[in-house]
């Protein structure tokens, strides 16, 4: 069989073997296509211009309701598809049908314009009034679980779920509503003008969901809006195999998008906002989840928002079916929570009002990894065992950052917290996260940091709760955590507490723990490491973190021997680029300051290690000044007429062949303007002329050097076929 190649095939070949000889290297992994799913019949839904008295396999065959997709069957391989710019009120959508795998059934959109919309709510106009405030009423409304909606926005009300205080009848002000159940009526205040001059929707009924796939399986939904749900606006469950939820929009609930009791669910590249409790959740026994590529923002903003106010929760309170092997990944999680102890006013609230970014609860092999979770009011991640034990935790690669915004904490306040009050939060792993300029602080004894770890005991007082078939359970905390990691963190320029704080009970548990290879600055003089336990508190300020004698936290506590504690130097933190610096002159001290923790890849998915040792953070220095910096430092003892000349001409080729080939377009063999190929091709040949530089310095370099140097060199020249 004859094969052929390009001259970019050619050069790329040439320059990998050449770099295999030298290294001994063998053994690249290809990759695999991808598996063509079944077809099946399509179905057409039209809200203004169908019938359902229609076919529906055509647009202009449409159906017109969800009733009538709700009532269908449908075969493996089917598609729904409801046209853009459509909206459907009053019935949620509800799976009727099962696919198989391979031939999935697809609710999706066609046609041009805005994502079709789904919603449980309906239209409400027949308001009554203004009286003398200028609020109207709805009546007949006897149920208390409401969501009322104003422009397809949530707006401020005494919700029956809520605890908080909340607006009253006779005294609202604009833009907020209040039930009186003795009447049984709705009171509502307009931001603006009349309730005609808006879009206002509402949702009655704790069981109210816009969209659920009934336990169904093999189900894809992409491509719609849904919004105004109560118990869930999009529910995945009860069971269910195989459900992939993508490219949706889901807002303006109760709760977002929850997945319960499922398998192999995936919720990938979807936008979840304007909620109260929960953004999403991989719930109760749900096992093989993933959840990634979702932008997850403004949960629990409103004044009577109530309970937790999580981004992302795995696991669940008081429940004893974990979720096990679900993977959060490469989410975006910001504004969650707000500074709820303004009006609060001693009133007890429906939940901890945690407001994380993430949290992981009761559960057993659970991956969060490479998140961005920012401007979060409490805990950036949150890790706990409330009613089961919480196994195989790994946490690594996430960047956090600005978190802890309230004025008044009295409880969780930290980057990532681990909280044991019973049961076992063993084998956790923290590795490679970013923790940078949060402020991590509590009004009471209960000492917040940057990574936060809590272990009750016996002395604790126990807690009362219903469980799930509503029995009355009293325990008393005894936690245990064993076989804890944390290593190659960034922790850097926060404020409040502390940095690391390891508060554990007597009669508590905590063995084989592990902390190194960390870096820990603080640039305000502040406390670093709060260290009590089984009574006996030691407190570490910031000039003595790293230390060979008595005094010092990492002679004292035989933890953090390897780490640092100095300006691990970001790029540009003010514009909230926190990646590693790195010129021909300076290096961030965090780069190759790591250990091996089996991390293939960095939060922007450069290969990890780049260079002599993982970097500490979540992001890798993967380009040329590294292997700059690396070949000045070796020829700094060549003799001086021989070193201008040569340090001059290799950085000039390093920088040369980096630089040209990051300017252009060319990204797949196939693509690319001419130039653009010649450009590469050059960019490789420059490469390979280090090479054979490297190759015949015996006279200036060592064995040694020569094959850290090589080693560079084929990271930058993988990193370029990357691109």
């Amino acid at each position: 069989m004859k094969i052929l190649r390009t001259k970019k095939s050619w050069m790329r070949l040439l320059v990998m073997l050449m770099l295999a000889i030298c290294l001994s290297l063998s053994g690249v992994p290809l990759g695999s296509g991808t598996v063509k799913a079944q077809g099946g019949a399509a179905y057409y839904v039209d809200a203004t211009g169908g019938n359902d008295a229609n076919s529906g396999t055509s647009p202009s065959q449409a159906w017109q309701t969800i009733q009538k997709v709700n009532q269908a069957t449908f075969a493996p391989g089917d598609s729904i598809l409801f046209k853009r710019g459509e909206v459907w009120r009053g019935t949620g959508l509800v799976v009727s049908s099962s696919g198989v795998s391979g031939a999935p059934i697809t609710y999706g959109d066609y046609g041009s314009g805005a994502l079709p919309k789904i919603t449980v709510a309906s239209l409400a106009t027949n308001w009554a009034g203004p009286d003398a405030n200028g609020e109207y009423t709805l009546a007949n409304i006897t149920n208390g679980n409401i969501v009322l909606m104003e422009d397809g926005k949530r707006l401020t009300g005494n919700t029956s779920m809520s605890k908080l205080p909340g607006p009253l009848p006779g005294s609202l002000t604009p833009g907020t509503w209040a039930w009186n159940s003795g009447a049984a009526t709705v009171y509502y205040k307009p931001t603006s003008g009349t309730p005609a001059d808006h879009t206002v929707e509402i949702t009655v009924g704790a069981a109210a969901r816009s969209g659920s796939t009934n336990g169904k399986s093999y189900i894809n939904i992409q491509n719609i809006e849904f919004y105004g749900g109560f118990a869930e606006t999009l529910f995945v469950g009860f069971g269910g195999d195989s459900v992939t939820v993508s490219n949706c929009i889901i807002h303006s609930g109760y709760r977002g998008l929850e997945a319960y009791r499922t398998q192999n669910v995936q919720l990938l590249n979807n936008e979840i906002y304007d909620i109260n409790y929960k953004g999403i959740g991989i719930m109760d026994g749900s096992t093989n989840g993933r959840a990634a590529y979702n932008y997850v923002h403004d949960i629990g903003k409103l004044d009577t928002d109530d309970g937790d106010m999580e981004g992302i929760l795995v696991g669940g309170g008081f429940t004893q079916q974990r979720p096990s092997y679900d993977i959060v990944e490469y989410n975006t999680i910001t504004n969650i929570g707000r500074d709820w102890y303004k009006g609060k006013n001693g009133t007890k609230s429906l939940g901890t009002m945690s407001a994380p970014g993430i949290t992981v609860d009761a559960s057993n092999h659970v991956t969060v990894r490479y998140n961005k979770i920012h401007d979060v009011w409490r805990d950036g991640i949150s890790l706990g065992a409330s009613s089961a034990d919480a196994m195989y935790t790994q946490v690594y690669g996430n960047l956090i950052y600005r978190i802890g915004k309230m004025s008044s904490v009295n409880w969780t306040n930290s980057g990532i917290e681990l909280t044991v009050r019973w049961n076992k939060l063993d084998h956790t792993q923290i590795y490679n996260n970013t923790i940078a300029f949060g402020n991590f602080f509590a009004d009471t004894i209960y000492k917040q940091a940057a990574i936060n770890v809590r272990v009750f005991g016996p002395d604790t007082q126990p807690i009362t709760f219903k469980n799930s078939q509503g029995q009355t359970v009293t325990l008393q905390p005894v936690g245990s955590l064993d076989d804890m990691m944390i290593k190659n963190n960034i922790i850097a320029f926060n404020q409040g507490d502390y940095m690391l704080n390891m508060t554990i009970d007597k009669g508590a548990v905590l063995s084989n723990f592990v902390s190194d290879y960390n870096d820990m600055y603080r640039n305000d003089g502040g406390n670093a490491v709060f260290w009590n336990q089984n009574g006996t508190t030691n407190i570490y300020d910031s000039n003595h973190i790293i230390g060979s004698t008595a005094g010092y936290y990492s002679y004292d506590k035989g933890q953090d021997t390897h780490s640092l504690a100095v300006d691990p130097l970001f790029a540009n933190a003010a514009a909230d680029d926190y990646h590693l610096l790195a010129s021909s002159s300076v290096l961030s001290p965090a780069i190759d300051a790591g250990t091996d923790v089996g991390l293939t890849q960095d939060l922007d998915g450069n290969p990890v290690p780049f260079g002599t040792a993982p970097d500490i953070g979540a992001y890798e220095y993967a380009g040329p000044d590294l292997l700059i910096n690396m070949f000045n430092k070796y020829a700094a003892a060549l003799p001086a007429p021989q070193k201008p000349s040569l340090v001059k001409e290799y950085n000039m080729k390093v920088n040369n062949a980096f630089d040209q080939y990051m300017h252009t377009t060319v990204s797949k063999e196939d693509e690319g303007s001419d130039h653009d190929k010649n450009i590469h091709d050059q960019s490789l040949q420059k490469l390979s002329d280090l090479f054979y530089l490297f190759n015949e310095s015996d006279s200036w370099l060592s064995a040694e050097q020569k094959l850290e140097l090589s080693k560079l060199l084929l990271q930058l020249t993988d990193l370029l076929n990357r691109k």
